[in-house]
């Protein structure tokens, strides 16, 4: 029993990459919106029941790597040093686990459907949440972590991706500016409003007898 489930869930990974290939080459060729699962299902060997068994839609079938992209962004967070701003912890664990503008070809299909199919792109967003929750998760669990630690661990988790998603539009109307220039560019800004905020911090706190401080 020990050996079967491992094979089994081989087999399994193996016929979901066979389906993903199998739809992203119908894609390439005939265009996401003419292709259809039942065409999917025919080009992989598999019925049409089987590919709903793999993914509940189309749609899911181009993230078929989400589940475990999430997982292994979660594992690398988990691995940083807690001592660390929250922003810097999360540039670090997703360098750790894929590097922007890299040479992965699934993410390249991934982002270019993402960005001419509304439907796609819908299903994305859907998606991100699952990313801005394993941050958060991983965050508020740090051993120093306040009573408002959660709140403060899902603002930095919606601040981040929400730039990042406002990052993929400029790389998709500008193809000449890089995945990894923009990724740096985000963090260095979320990294360098935390750094204002607590310059002008002790400012603004002043003494609570004497009312706000004045430089």
């Amino acid at each position: 029993m020990g050996e079967t489930r491992p094979l089994r869930e081989r087999l399994r990974q193996r016929t979901a990459e066979e389906i993903e290939e199998a739809a992203f080459a119908l894609f390439g060729e005939r265009g996401y919106e003419a292709t259809t699962i039942d065409q999917i299902a025919v080009a992989a060997g598999v019925s049409t029941r089987t590919f709903f068994r793999y993914f509940p839609s189309k749609e899911a079938v181009v993230f078929g790597d989400h589940q475990r992209a999430v997982q292994r962004l979660r594992m690398a967070l988990a691995a940083t040093d807690p001592s660390l701003p929250n922003v810097e912890r999360v540039r670090r664990a997703m360098l750790a686990v894929e590097r922007p503008g890299g040479g992965d070809n699934r993410r390249r299909r991934q982002a270019t459907l993402a960005g001419e199919v509304p439907a796609v792109r819908a299903h994305h967003s859907r998606l991100i949440e699952d990313y801005e929750d394993a941050i958060a998760e991983v965050l508020a669990s740090s051993p120093d972590a306040g009573p408002d630690a959660l709140l403060r661990a899902r603002l930095t988790a919606g601040a981040i991706f929400g730039s990042l998603r406002a990052a993929q539009r400029v790389a998709h109307n500008d193809p000449a500016v890089g995945g990894h220039q923009l990724f740096e560019a985000v963090f260095d800004l979320l990294g360098g409003m935390r750094s204002s905020q607590e310059r002008e911090r002790p400012a603004a706190a002043g003494d609570p007898d004497r009312g706000p401080a004045h430089s």
